[in-house]
């Protein structure tokens, strides 16, 4: 799995993250960034959620916080729009899988039946990992 630090910035006004509200970066120390209340998932004058890179986030993984959100508010600057009002840092190290298994999921036969899956499983990411689960459930009740 690589490493990924997730900045929740609250702002005093609407983002520049352009429709549908999320941001892939192609260079640079980002990697996502959405606009959680054009998402519709926060509720207020602006919120962003900033991932950063899989490198950015190796090298400075045992970084300064302040330090790590002042780098990543500045790589994000041209989508912020408004002033920051507060932020949140969190350290993801175990945040995308780096070969993720190439099936939805993974189901045993032998001595019972037992699926694997998660965000391992074809999609490293949330929604891959609940589809993986409901490919999981589906192999499981096709075994009874």
């Amino acid at each position: 799995y690589d490493p990924c630090f997730a900045l929740m910035a609250v702002l005093d006004g609407p983002s520049l993250v352009p429709a549908p509200g999320y941001v892939r970066p192609e260079s640079g120390p980002l990697s996502f960034l959405a606009d959680n209340v054009r998402k519709g998932i926060s509720e207020g004058a602006g919120a962003l959620t900033v991932h950063a890179g899989a490198e950015f986030s190796r090298h400075w993984f045992d970084g300064d916080r302040d330090e790590i959100s002042r780098l990543l508010l500045e790589a994000a600057q041209p989508w912020l729009g408004s002033p920051v009002v507060s932020t949140q840092l969190h350290r993801w190290k175990f945040s995308q899988p780096v070969n993720p298994y190439p099936d939805p999921c993974f189901l045993m036969h032998a001595p019972s039946p037992l699926a694997f899956a998660g965000d391992a499983f074809r999609t490293p990411r949330v929604e891959g990992a609940w589809l993986s689960g409901l490919a999981a459930a589906t192999a499981l009740v096709s075994t009874v």
